[in-house]
């Protein structure tokens, strides 16, 4: 039986930073697989090709574009979502995958740092580490509660308070 596998989520290019996942990827130690459920934009399929074939060279899977009801099983399937992206406003990716309960490790960039992102990395080396951790069945319980309560400040009900606040909108006369 295959173990659920460690994943990332969008386009092969250098923010997304395919090298930092390798890295991750070689410095763990556990016996999860890892997969790139993405593939090179359009635009630049040449040019990413060659990141593509050494991730696969590495024992990386890559799904190449998938449409939306494959993403979902991929979410589904996985143990924990792995964020490296080297910069970006806040990714969504980050949200799908705790809408499906994941424990959700990133690089330690201003925007993910700024939502409080519980495992935070500073190096491949510190991510892989932190994925081990995750292959513990009771570490890996408390990460998907964290997530779940981290999710919920997301939900229409807490966004809305939010914006009232923000604006000065006294809540209590609404």
């Amino acid at each position: 039986m295959t173990l659920p596998p460690i994943i990332t989520v969008g386009r092969i290019c250098a923010q997304k930073d395919p090298q930092w996942f390798l890295d991750a990827h070689e410095h763990y130690r556990g016996d999860r697989p890892w997969v790139w459920v993405g593939g090179a934009s359009d635009d630049d399929e040449a040019g990413q090709e060659w990141q593509r074939q050494l991730l696969a060279r590495e024992g990386i899977a890559v799904t190449g574009w998938i449409d939306r009801p494959e993403l979902a099983a991929w979410y589904k399937r996985a143990h924990v979502y792995v964020h490296t992206a080297a910069w970006e406003g806040f990714p969504m990716a980050i949200l799908e995958a705790a809408t499906y309960s994941l424990p959700i490790v990133a690089r330690k960039i201003s925007a993910v740092e700024a939502e409080g992102i519980e495992y935070l990395c500073l190096s491949p080396e510190h991510m892989a580490r932190w994925v081990e951790q995750l292959d513990d069945e009771y570490q890996w319980r408390r990460s998907v509660v964290w997530t779940c309560t981290w999710l919920a400040k997301y939900q229409e009900r807490q966004q809305r308070a939010a914006l009232l606040t923000a604006y000065g909108i006294d809540t209590d006369t609404r």
